[in-house]
């Protein structure tokens, strides 16, 4: 852009500026880097076109004084953002897209820009707002659980076979242990039955025993008598 290259402040965020802008120049801006980016932002402006809804990247030159600098255009209004050379340009153009979807609820300039640097700082250290490193992060972290549990089951693989045969043996004693218990239980119930059964008997006899005597008894008095009249007739 034919610009001058200026020197570059420290700062501790990925994202060091941010500006909404449209054809009539800077509508609100912020970031640790204002003094030094006005001017190339400015340059910027001047050559986008406002009437086509787009997005662009410019990588770090001297130019940009050695910072990725990155604007989306839509309905004739500019959200632009510059960062660190090392800094993930996807991260930069999220970041756009959140401002541009909350500069349509809310346009006032200066709540946008208090809104901005709060965007700023969460897209800068945040590590979740990159979904890419992410998900590589937990691909990663499954693909080691997954080699760790591998690793232990290649090293437990003879255990595992004892394991098996130990299930085996237990798997047998338990069918032995239901036939030796169902053998029990039928054992116990017929020496119940037999005890059930020699009660019976032996009530049986008693009551037997104890109709003889009653008969008997009432029997008694009948053969006496007839003795009676038998000596009788003969004397």
């Amino acid at each position: 852009f034919g610009l001058t290259c200026v020197g570059m402040d420290a700062t501790e965020n990925g994202i060091v500026y941010a500006a909404i802008v449209d054809r009539t120049g800077v509508i609100t801006q912020t970031g640790p880097l204002v003094p030094i980016m006005n001017n190339i932002i400015m340059s910027i402006t001047e050559h986008m076109d406002f009437n086509t809804n787009t997005k662009r990247q410019f990588k770090p030159a001297s130019a940009t004084n050695d910072h990725s600098i990155q604007y989306v255009l839509e309905d004739s209004i500019g959200f632009v953002s510059a960062a660190k050379p090392t800094f993930q340009t996807r991260i930069c153009f999220a970041f756009l897209e959140q401002i541009k979807s909350d500069y349509k609820i809310n346009c006032d300039p200066p709540k946008m820009k208090r809104h901005i640097d709060k965007l700023m700082e969460h897209y800068s250290k945040d590590p979740s707002v990159d979904k890419v490193l992410q998900i590589q992060s937990e691909v990663k972290e499954v693909t080691e659980i997954m080699n760790k549990n591998l690793m232990k089951v290649a090293k437990r693989g003879e255990s595992l076979e004892e394991l098996e045969e130990k299930t085996s043996v237990l798997a047998e004693n338990a069918q032995l242990w239901v036939k030796e218990t169902t053998r029990m239980k039928w054992k116990r119930i017929v020496r119940k039955f037999r005890k059930i059964i020699l009660l019976a008997s032996i009530c049986t006899v008693i009551i037997i025993l104890v109709l003889v005597v009653v008969v008997a008894s009432a029997l008694s008095p009948m053969f006496s008598s007839a003795n009676n009249n038998i000596q009788e007739v003969h004397g």
